[in-house]
């Protein structure tokens, strides 16, 4: 069955940018689509919420993993969480000459199915979102110049899982690090999980998630505190000591350094969705 990425949505917003079409949509909780597949190719980010049973093939969840590549023509079939879904999709829009030099570079990314489990992605597609919510003049420049890298980085990632098969103890650190980012995580425990020496393991995880663990940590603390800023009214210092900062002001800093923007002028747009 061919349907529209935002099928079942119930708010949506699009934005049609150079070689690309841009929807952030709202999912209602609870619920399913049946299998289906959509006419393009389709990066799907999950901001909020989380999907189950994505794809058939790898069949996966989409709460671990924060995006999805879906290739044209790809059966699959979604179900929404039970608190609701906030996604951001982005599609080619169309086969001009300008759309197709646009897109070349990316078509290996877009011919497959691709899961990309860090919070990299996310936090590009809030960035597209807040322009989206609160457009300008400059909202189609900053929109196309932010779709480019969220491709760019997913391509990054593509790259480096093709070039050389991660080891099996790889994927167990990454969900044991997962399973408990909140909590003091040492090499030393993540070594003898994966049953290698402390230098191999940092060396392998950075050639192959393209980041020191150290980093990739923090990248999920601030994922997991953009999420809490989304959807609670919690005060900046409480969600700054439960994702592992020292104080307000060392979480703000890492928190601009990778989402672009502070906490507060982060949380404004889901607060106005709100009100």
């Amino acid at each position: 069955m061919l349907i529209e990425v935002t099928n079942g949505s119930e708010q949506k917003i699009v934005s049609e940018v150079v070689g690309f079409r841009v929807t952030n949509a709202a999912f209602p909780p609870l619920r399913k689509l049946e299998p289906h597949y959509h006419e393009r190719a389709c990066l799907a980010i999950v901001l909020d919420g989380g999907i189950e049973n994505v794809v058939p093939c790898p069949r996966r969840s989409l709460r671990r993993s924060r995006a999805v590549m879906i290739p044209p023509a790809e059966t699959h079939h979604f179900s929404y969480d039970g608190g609701g879904t906030q996604m951001l999709f982005i599609e080619p829009s169309g086969s001009t000459s300008v759309v197709g030099d646009l897109i070349e570079p990316y078509a290996p990314l877009l011919e497959r199915v691709h899961h990309f489990d860090d919070g990299e992605l996310p936090h590009l597609g809030w960035r597209i979102t807040s322009e989206l919510r609160q457009p300008d003049a400059v909202t189609p420049l900053a929109v196309g110049g932010l779709v480019l890298e969220v491709l760019a980085s997913a391509m990054r990632r593509h790259d480096v899982g093709r070039r050389v098969h991660a080891p099996a103890w790889l994927r167990r650190v990454r969900e044991y690090i997962h399973a408990g980012f909140l909590e003091p995580i040492d090499i030393v425990s993540l070594s003898e999980v994966a049953g290698v020496h402390p230098a191999h393991l940092s060396r392998v995880f950075r050639e192959h998630t393209g980041m020191p663990v150290g980093a990739y940590v923090r990248r999920l603390r601030i994922d997991w505190a953009a999420q809490e800023l989304v959807r609670t009214d919690a005060p900046l210092s409480d969600i700054a000591l439960r994702a592992g900062f020292a104080d307000q002001s060392h979480f703000t800093r890492a928190f601009k350094r990778q989402t672009g923007m502070t906490p507060g002028c982060y949380r404004k747009p889901a607060r106005a969705q709100r009100s």
